[in-house]
């Protein structure tokens, strides 16, 4: 099918062409993407779906009318942009140091609020709490809760997941300078 028959065929709801459109680059773009990028194949998966929806709602919405490629280019180039956000995503969050994270991490109860802290747990409790209620709140429920950023920007009432991300990146630096300015790192090893 050509690429301006397949257009007009999804802008008139043809489910059925979509999904024949679907299912025959699938296993192709996740093979490409694999060995391009070497990300988990659920993630490409979701990459794919997410790429066929927005190739979809491009045409619903007016703003692929005519293709100037193939189909199958223009659609492995939406893939390849969603799988560049991902990897910028990733790249800018900033994992809390191990040391950090094996002293204060408890499943089993509010990392606070237990009665027997530990000198390093007392030592963070008090670092965070000095970076104001905005930094523990956001900290604390992703580092601790492991609250999903889309979560906790709802949570704390953010805009969106992105200034909700900056916020915890810059607390989380903040956190981080100031332990790393008044301790030495073998305060932290258990």
């Amino acid at each position: 099918m050509q690429g301006d028959e397949l257009i007009q065929k999804i802008k008139s709801g043809d489910e059925k062409v979509l999904q024949d459109f679907y299912k025959k680059f699938r296993n192709h773009f996740i093979s490409y993407a694999y060995k391009r990028y070497k990300l988990d194949i659920e993630i490409l998966k979701e990459v794919y779906q997410d790429a066929v929806l927005a190739f979809r709602n491009n045409i619903v919405d007016e703003k692929l009318t005519v293709l100037t490629c193939k189909p199958k280019t223009y659609l492995f180039q939406i893939g390849n942009n969603l799988i560049g956000k991902e990897l910028r995503k990733r790249k800018s969050e900033v994992p809390m140091p191990d040391y950090i994270e094996r002293t204060c991490y408890d499943k089993e109860a509010d990392l606070f609020s237990k009665m027997n802290l530990t000198e390093v747990q007392s030592i963070i409790k008090k670092e965070m709490q000095k970076l104001g209620d905005k930094c523990f709140k956001i900290l604390h429920l992703f580092y601790f809760e492991k609250m999903r950023m889309e979560m906790i920007a709802e949570q704390l009432n953010y805009g969106s997941v992105d200034s909700a991300k900056s916020t915890k990146h810059q607390c989380f630096q903040k956190l981080k300078n100031s332990i790393t300015e008044k301790y030495d790192k073998s305060t932290f090893t258990l």
